[in-house]
């Protein structure tokens, strides 16, 4: 989104190279958050298992918000190179109190923007408590068009059903507004599995298809698209998908979304399916590691969705064939600690000094995981307990963090 987070500076300290450096402040944690959430199972906090990180969506904004206005340039003062002065005038009130903000009424910001008569910009700020005279901080200054505002103002707030707000935040999936089409996406990220599944009823498959197949839709919305599709769609949905996830991929090519087509498909295919994907990636020695990553996703979906109501011994079966793998040993070893796969012990166990586990990091992730294996108090009897702690005391290895997963 075309985000202007310019909050509001003090009267004496407007300051354009100011201005400039807190912008780029902005992006640069902006993009560092990104990186942290993309490469670290778990970083990133948002529901969706299929999306990438969004920014803050409209409602979050104006639920984070104590005034919003509608409002339109009306010109700009410079007084010297530090000071200068832009004016709007209210055009419609979304939030606050009418008293203090009339149509008609007129608001300045310390700081010059550029504008047109009449251009139309969204204000979002807090009240100010810190000073004597009522002010606010304008931490949101967006341009807007008609249609934009009136989503906006339409949009259910966030104490509304998860449930009734998707339904209206489909209609703007992939408008021909970015912006629509930006928030009523970030929204989505935010779903659970549970609240996307719970109004299948209202998707359209056939526009559904049309967003996979259009080379004008980012390849990384494709993912819960697909999962959608995999809600609602046939046989010859599931055909067209297993031929794009078996497709001849290059070593260091990254298919963004195709952790979610698996999963579209394994939903329209059952436990089929998911023996289809995993002998075709899990077993073939030549897939490349995004690709294995990919299958690792889907496969903790299911975990953790259980969508189709697999048995634990399905998902912890396939998930173990990753241990050979030098390139995503450690995050499946991470993974069974977390699925208290137990079973996995002796294969486990017979990894130590082979692949991902031949260096003291990856024997110290065995370790770790024979020590979670006896904070199972639930887990073995005597005999088999003893012989974990034997094998711990036999590899004494400096501590490290507990399980990190590393970045594939």
């Amino acid at each position: 989104m075309n985000f202007h987070p310019l909050s509001r500076p003090q009267r004496d300290s407007v300051i354009p190279l100011t201005l400039f450096r807190s912008w780029l402040t902005g992006i640069a944690s902006w993009v560092a958050f990104l990186i942290l959430g993309m490469t670290s199972h778990g970083a990133w906090t948002a529901h969706c298992p299929f999306c990438p990180p969004s920014q803050p969506t409209y409602a979050e904004h104006l639920a984070n918000s104590d005034v919003a206005i509608l409002v339109q340039w009306k010109g700009q003062k410079v007084h010297s190179e530090q000071e200068a002065t832009t004016t709007f005038e209210i055009v419609d009130l979304l939030k606050g109190d009418p008293k203090d903000w009339k149509k008609g009424g007129e608001v300045s910001v310390p700081y010059a923007r550029d504008g047109q008569p009449g251009d139309l910009l969204l204000l979002m700020g807090q009240a100010d408590a810190s000073q004597k005279e009522k002010n606010t901080n304008w931490v949101l200054v967006q341009e807007v068009n008609e249609v934009l505002y009136g989503y906006i103002r339409k949009a259910p707030p966030l104490e509304e059903k998860n449930t009734r707000r998707l339904e209206f935040y489909w209609q703007g999936l992939e408008s021909l507004d970015p912006e629509i089409g930006n928030d009523a996406f970030a929204e989505f990220s935010r779903a659970t599995y549970a609240d996307v599944a719970s109004i299948k009823a209202v998707y359209q498959p056939e526009k559904l298809r049309q967003w996979l197949r259009s080379e004008q839709v980012l390849p990384i919305r494709k993912g819960i698209y697909a999962m959608m599709l995999g809600l609602v769609g046939n046989g010859e949905d599931a055909t067209w998908m297993l031929e794009e996830i078996l497709r001849p991929v290059e070593p260091q090519e990254t298919r963004l979304g195709i952790d979610g087509m698996m999963a579209g498909f394994v939903l329209l295919e059952g436990q089929t399916g998911l023996e289809k994907i995993c002998h075709a990636k899990l077993d073939n020695p030549q897939t490349s590691p995004a690709e294995l990553y990919a299958t690792v996703n889907l496969l903790r979906f299911l975990w953790e969705e259980n969508p189709l109501h697999l048995t634990p011994e399905i998902l912890r079966n396939q998930l173990r064939k990753l241990l050979s793998k030098k390139e995503l040993g450690e995050v499946a070893l991470v993974d069974l600690a977390r699925w208290k796969d137990w079973g996995a012990w002796p294969m486990i166990q017979a990894q130590w000094g082979q692949g991902a586990f031949s260096n003291t990091t990856g024997k110290q992730k065995i370790v770790q995981f024979a020590q979670t294996m006896l904070k199972d108090q639930n887990w073995g009897d005597p005999q088999s307990r003893q012989a974990v702690q034997d094998f711990i005391d036999r590899n004494p290895l400096p501590k490290s963090p507990f399980l990190p997963l590393p970045t594939p």
